[in-house]
């Protein structure tokens, strides 16, 4: 199940409570984005091939996005793009 699936699912409000007063507040959550994402027309995840990728380009001080800006369309208003955190990343920091 994509991270998408599980908020658009998600109905439970964030509550926390003060250990010292007891009051109880709720925080925005997963819950009040659900409705949006829910509505959002156009959704990518990307392979970890492709999220390395992304992550060189990030770190490659702009040079090789620049010169490729004009290939670079986003087709919607809205959109999720989802990726693999835990990939492991194989570049230098420059």
């Amino acid at each position: 199940m994509r991270l998408i699936d599980r908020i658009v699912q998600c109905r439970l409000p964030f509550i926390v409570e003060d250990r010292l007063t007891g009051r109880r507040t709720r925080l925005s959550g997963a819950m009040d984005a659900a409705p949006e994402l829910q509505r959002c027309p156009i959704r990518y995840v990307l392979d970890d091939n492709l999220t390395r990728l992304c992550v060189d380009l990030a770190y490659s001080g702009g040079t090789s996005v620049l010169a490729c800006i004009d290939l670079i369309r986003i087709p919607a208003e809205r959109v999720w793009v989802e990726w693999n955190g835990s990939v492991p990343w194989d570049f230098k920091c420059r």
